[in-house]
């Protein structure tokens, strides 16, 4: 009799297993849309998650800050189109990787417009102050965070000798500009074309990081006028160390703490830029401080890009609120396992990992008559 009710037991067990639907993620999706012609917030901006077929899979509206949060069970961790649209702007679609409360940072849309813009800029190394790169090729692609040929190339120029470019009869609408050249990694940002306006974006570019090499690039709007990179190691042969302006360490693999802040910017846009030579075992941490200028860090557009030997290894955007307003704290760096979190724990970047709150469970009657069923198939 205990044999009849063990293999029941048994039985029952296998069948809710099998009945369990995947495991359900609860994502969250935050940023900001802004004007792209004159930097103001929108409001009222319809956010909308979407299939590959533009259906919609979630849905919401910018608050009157230009904030929006869209949070849904059917957003999976992975890559997701979100599209942006507001009557008189031009609808925009980008291509977003979703992770654990994702912040997609500034959204800038263009007023609609049958008048064609200009998009001109200054290409530079990331590395060094205000050195020029020259022939360099400059793609646009129609769309957000879009950078490869599966999407249409809109238009495309090469840097002057003073690293200047120039695109002309853009029509109206979103963009992402990638840069490219030899022995750097590609470099892209998001633009906006205003009809009858030339609109002018500083981009920087970072050399190919040596073998073992960590590179990180800080860059923002005009205001505030000066963010500061904070870089704190492990402890490395008995002391631990903290790069910044005041202490810009060594970029020599024989000094250590084999780190160095290569540019620093205190002017607007950046970019201010780290690299780490030499990985030591233990934790780094990396922040970004308000350190002067009028506007706010949340409201900066502060980006954040780090970067190995293969190149880009992820993104991260200033938070459109910090719990302390002149403080982001922008990732962990475990130099052991060279895996990055944030600092709440959550991945970033290596190591795998997901969402500490996925959780399977029954959540429709087909599924519970599932489980109904494979009772009804037992016998104590």
């Amino acid at each position: 009799m205990n044999d009849r009710k063990t293999i029941a037991l048994m039985l029952l067990f296998t069948a809710v297993i099998c009945c369990l639907p995947a495991v359900a993620y609860s994502e969250t999706v935050t940023g900001t849309v802004y004007d792209g012609s004159d930097n103001s917030t929108l409001e009222g901006v319809t956010v909308t998650a979407e299939n590959d077929d533009q259906s919609a899979i979630a849905s919401t509206t910018t608050n009157s800050s230009g904030v929006f949060t869209l949070t849904s069970d059917d957003i999976e961790p992975g890559d997701h189109t979100i599209s942006f649209t507001l009557t008189g702007y031009v609808t925009a679609r980008g291509l977003f990787t979703i992770t654990t409360d994702t912040n997609v940072g500034q959204i800038l849309l263009a007023p609609e417009s049958a008048q064609t813009g200009t998009i001109s800029g200054t290409l530079i190394d990331a590395t060094t102050s205000d050195t020029a790169v020259s022939g360099a090729t400059i793609t646009l692609y129609t769309g957000i965070n879009h950078t490869d040929d599966d999407n249409e190339t809109a238009y495309t120029t090469t840097t002057e000798s003073d690293g200047s470019f120039e695109l002309t009869g853009v029509d109206a609408g979103s963009y992402t500009l990638l840069a490219s050249r030899n022995n750097f990694s590609d470099a892209y940002i998001n633009v906006v074309s205003i009809g009858g306006q030339t609109t002018t974006y500083e981009h920087s570019i970072s050399p190919e990081a040596a073998e073992g090499e960590i590179r990180i690039v800080l860059s923002w709007g005009e205001n505030p006028s000066d963010l500061d990179s904070h870089l704190y190691t492990p402890e490395i042969e008995g002391t631990s160390h903290h790069l910044y302006y005041a202490n810009r360490g060594s970029y020599s693999v024989d000094s250590v703490p084999n780190i160095a802040l290569d540019r620093d910017d205190v002017t607007s846009y950046g970019p201010e830029t780290v690299t780490i030579a030499v990985t030591y075992d233990g934790e780094y941490e990396y922040k970004v401080y308000h350190y002067a200028g009028s506007g706010t860090l949340a409201t900066s557009g502060a980006v954040v890009k780090v970067y190995d030997s293969t190149g880009l290894l992820f993104t991260r955007n200033v938070p459109p609120s910090l719990s302390d307003p002149r403080w982001w704290d922008v990732f962990k760096y475990d130099g052991e396992s060279r895996t990055f979190t944030t600092f709440s724990g959550d991945p970033i970047y290596g190591g795998g990992g997901g969402s500490s709150s996925d959780t399977a469970y029954i959540d429709d009657k087909d599924d519970f008559a599932c489980f109904i069923e494979s009772l009804a198939g037992s016998h104590f």
